[in-house]
């Protein structure tokens, strides 16, 4: 992977993050990440993993954070 890309996928992240943290707070960051965890066996569609996943924890879908993060990124 070219150095830029993983730069930019770095900042996605840290940003995503950032998101999470401030909106739903460090408890819910822990709860997705061992939600996942636990269903990281799951023979399922990733998108549908993911979608899951956020609504479980979080109360909201992947492309509702998705746009509440884009909306983050840009102010």
């Amino acid at each position: 992977m070219p150095p830029e890309r993983v730069t930019s996928s770095a900042e996605h992240s840290d940003t995503a993050v950032a998101l999470l943290e401030s909106r739903y707070g460090y408890e819910k960051v822990l709860q997705l990440l061992r939600e996942f965890q636990r269903r990281s066996d799951e023979d399922i569609d990733q998108d549908r993993l993911v979608d899951e996943t956020f609504r479980l924890v979080l109360g909201v879908g992947w492309s509702d954070f998705e746009t509440e993060w884009r909306r983050f990124v840009v102010s």
